[in-house]
């Protein structure tokens, strides 16, 4: 009905798409573009050319992964580069938080999460995990992604788990966002990622 187009298009005028759109960070509206992000990009950019040109004197004079970020006109890392980068990182990096398995004689400075029962360390913070952001999205999903400790030294990993059986050939697909909520609901916190869903829940719930 009509109020309910009217609810799903405030719902989707709401949607963050600032983060998902290419570019550069600077060419962003709001609080994180500007000229404040490009002073930002360009501190980086000179960060990372004198970590080359050090790195450099070490002998080897390669700075892994620096060299994507190089112009080929001018053969130097520039703030447009860095800013590229930035945008790809804010548009696939994902939430994290899990428990560790390290036992209780981590390091005080951990973050402790307080609703837990045990005093156990907990990380929190974000990372950027190539393979999984290669998985496409449904409202009925067949894997999910968990976050868990791989131990001393390893760090955070993610693993797909499957949710039920999935035959030889079938594609893997989480969900981006809570599939428990309605399906206007849904839309709108997909717009975020810059598509409209249309697996079969979808389809289905809209009648279409």
């Amino acid at each position: 009905d009509a109020s309910g187009d009217a609810s799903v298009a405030a719902a989707l005028d709401d949607a963050n798409l600032r983060i998902h759109v290419a570019g550069a960070v600077w060419d962003w509206t709001g609080a994180s573009g500007g000229d404040g992000a490009r002073g930002r990009c360009e501190a980086h950019a000179r960060m990372i050319r004198e970590a080359m040109a050090s790195h450099g004197e070490g002998g080897s004079g390669k700075l892994r992964g620096a060299e994507a970020l190089m112009d080929p006109a001018s053969g130097v890392v520039g703030a447009r580069a860095v800013a590229e980068l930035a945008g790809v990182l804010a548009r696939n990096v994902l939430a994290v938080a899990v428990e560790s398995s390290a036992p209780a004689s981590a390091p005080a400075s951990a973050p402790v999460d307080a609703s837990t029962s045990s005093a156990s360390p907990r990380y929190e913070g974000v990372g950027l995990f190539p393979l999984t952001c290669l998985m496409n999205h449904s409202c009925e999903p067949n894997a999910e992604v968990r976050f868990e400790d791989a131990g001393p030294g390893a760090g955070v990993v993610a693993a797909v788990h499957a949710l039920r059986g999935v035959k030889a050939g079938e594609e893997l697909r989480h969900s981006y966002v809570d599939e428990t909520r309605p399906v206007f609901l849904r839309a709108a916190d997909l717009a975020a990622f810059g598509f409209k869903c249309d697996c079969a829940r979808c389809v289905r719930a809209r009648g279409s």
